[in-house]
């Protein structure tokens, strides 16, 4: 609103219309009190804005709840008002066309003359006032929306008011005038002021702007450094209480946010815990993962599970790097995929479950992953070559060219990538009954088996050198991995190993076996699977002492220290020492003396450890 405080500072004429107001007549200047010191106590602005009419009768007020209604069922995000004047025209151009074409018989719809001479006969009431067009095809005696600019009750702020309406012709205008103030004269006036209002101010005599210009000067000569001293003093003073008033607010907010993170800590414990008796209850889940409140969990370059996925992934993208890999432990998910692969069985389909790639697009991998019903959803699926589906790759290189490109801004629990990082899915995909088809945009379901007379529950086929999937419908497959890459030279800051070989030297390697099995399967068990050293004939566990008692290991790193106790008690000069992972830190587990160390915490915390017996 620079031009209105513009308007004001140069003494411009009072009372002026300001024509296309349309973006500003219902709004306030930025900074209203400093506008508003710009006119004498009490007095208007009493500027008259002028904008395009928007009909206010009762058929159209309903106009803005009737789309936000539509805008919502389509799920699509609603207006939060009735648009300018650009959309009101078009609303009235779409409205008077299709009233035409309803009135033209259906066989001269395309003669734009016919069309012409019925839109020259159409009267109606639109949402920008009356709808009629001249024979040039104008609108016929349009409307406009009169606004005063004036002061408002509580003194400090302006507003504009709606105070009528007029047309394009003179005497057409229809003004509340009680609702008029007048920069001068005021309000609610009987009658508008004569056309010579406002009155000119008298002239002054030519000496005695000289005058003042002289007094001015000295006065500001003298008092220009107490100004600017005194403004400095005041500046300063203000900006130390408005960084003190945020340095308070910053603390409060700290504080706020511990207190939550505690609150969300303890629920992600529950939640957990929660979910893991569910799924224990519906069938268990895979072997490889861990106890860990985490959906994404970060599978580093000494275990056997990513150098798995790697060689998979190396098998299309010979160039390929891993930079980030994480395994994804969403109980409430896999439950639901569980449910879909049991339901297969139940009708006497074999599952076919395949290890397939999908790329997310635009799409952040969180949307798939962090869901706890569906994951891959069809509401997310585009039009592809087989119809709107779920699509999925045999072939890394393929999905490479759909790949989700990560930015620093993202809002996710992963860390910021760098710029030429790139993320798809290694999915498990319940294939289930499949059918080969030719490519068919127009598919929305999988085609009938007739023999059966029952949907096919997959259609496959072969595009860019790699056989793909297409699935329609939600649950079918689990976001199994999740694979951040970089193509080209090894960074040795993401990817510290060249090879598989070279990370079995590391002192942190996992000697829990891991198979990536790429060939189809039928049940959901062979394909991946994570194996526990046997532990022999002794029956029992191994235990740490923890500050509350005795404390048994999990099965896996039971198995593992099992493992390492049986070699070490057979052979002197083999390894004593073996390397497990717990819920937050690593700790190496000494056999030979009975001890386990915290190697990630800095005071390395050590405790004992004994085999209990059954």
């Amino acid at each position: 609103f620079s031009v209105l405080k513009t308007a004001v500072e140069m003494n411009f004429q009072p009372d002026t219309i300001w024509i296309g107001v349309d973006a500003w007549s219902n709004a306030y200047p930025r900074d209203m009190d400093e506008f508003m010191s710009l006119f004498p106590a009490d007095a208007h602005p009493g500027y008259l804005g002028i904008t395009p009419y928007l009909n206010k009768n009762d058929d159209k007020s309903n106009f803005l709840p009737t789309l936000q209604e539509a805008q919502n069922r389509d799920g699509k995000m609603p207006w939060p008002e009735l648009p300018h004047h650009s959309a009101v025209q078009m609303v009235d151009s779409i409205l008077a066309l299709v009233m035409a074409l309803v009135a033209t018989p259906p066989g001269d719809r395309r003669d734009g003359n016919v069309v012409m001479s019925r839109l020259l006969d159409l009267d109606l009431d639109g949402v920008g006032g009356r709808v009629r067009f001249t024979p040039n095809g104008d609108r016929e005696d349009p409307r406009y929306s009169l606004f005063n600019f004036r002061r408002a009750s509580e003194g400090d702020h302006a507003t504009w008011v709606n105070i009528g309406q007029t047309g394009s012709e003179i005497g057409s205008a229809e003004i509340d005038l009680t609702e008029f103030c007048f920069a001068d004269v005021g309000c609610r006036l009987d009658s508008a002021p004569s056309d010579s209002y406002p009155v000119p101010e008298p002239r002054l005599a030519v000496w005695i702007p000289a005058v003042i210009g002289v007094i001015a000067a000295l006065l500001v000569g003298a008092t220009f450094s107490y100004i600017r001293v005194a403004r400095k003093k005041k500046q300063m003073a203000s900006q130390m209480t408005e960084m003190q008033k945020k340095i308070e607010a910053v603390k409060n907010i700290d504080n706020d946010l511990d207190d939550i993170n505690k609150v969300v800590d303890d629920a992600k414990r529950q939640q957990a815990s929660l979910i893991m008796k569910r799924a224990a209850l519906q069938g268990g889940v895979p072997s490889t993962w861990v106890d860990s409140p985490d959906t994404l969990v970060p599978v580093t370059p000494e275990d056997e599970e990513y150098w798995a996925v790697f060689e998979k992934m190396r098998e299309t993208i010979p160039d390929v790097h891993i930079s980030k890999l994480w395994r994804v432990q969403n109980k409430s998910l896999w439950s639901y995929y569980s449910f879909h692969r049991d339901r297969l069985e139940m009708n006497n389909i074999q599952p076919n479950e395949r290890r397939v790639w999908h790329g997310t697009s635009v799409l952040d991998p969180s949307i798939v992953y962090a869901d706890k019903m569906d994951g891959f959803m069809m509401q997310f699926a585009a039009q592809g070559l087989w119809g709107r589906g779920i699509y999925f790759a045999d072939k890394a290189s393929y999905s490479k060219n759909y790949s989700h490109k990560p930015t620093k801004f993202q809002t996710s629990d992963r860390p910021a990538p760098t710029e030429s990082e790139l993320e798809m899915f290694l999915t498990r995909l319940l294939v289930g009954k499949e059918t080969k088809l030719n490519q068919n945009r127009a598919l929305t379901v999988p085609p009938i088996d007739s023999k059966t007379g029952l949907k096919y529950n997959s259609v496959t086929g072969n595009t860019a050198g790699s056989q793909v999937w297409i699935v329609y419908e939600n649950g079918r497959a689990y976001p199994e991995y999740l694979v951040r890459y970089y193509v080209g030279n090894r960074d040795e800051s993401r990817s510290p190993y060249e090879s598989k070989k070279e990370a079995r030297k590391s002192r942190r390697w996992s000697s829990c076996s891991f198979e990536l099995d790429a060939s189809t399967s039928n049940t959901s068990s062979s394909n991946l699977q994570a194996s526990a050293p046997n532990l022999g004939a002794r029956q029992g566990s191994w235990e740490f002492l923890s500050e509350t008692g005795w404390v048994a290991y999990d099965a896996i790193n039971n198995a593992l220290i099992e493992k390492t106790f049986q070699a070490y008690s057979v052979a002197a000069t083999a390894p004593s020492i073996v390397v497990i992972k717990g819920p937050r830190w690593e700790y190496e587990v000494d056999v030979a003396n009975m001890k386990q160390r915290n190697i990630q915490h800095p005071d390395s915390t050590e405790r004992q450890i004994h085999f209990r017996s059954i």
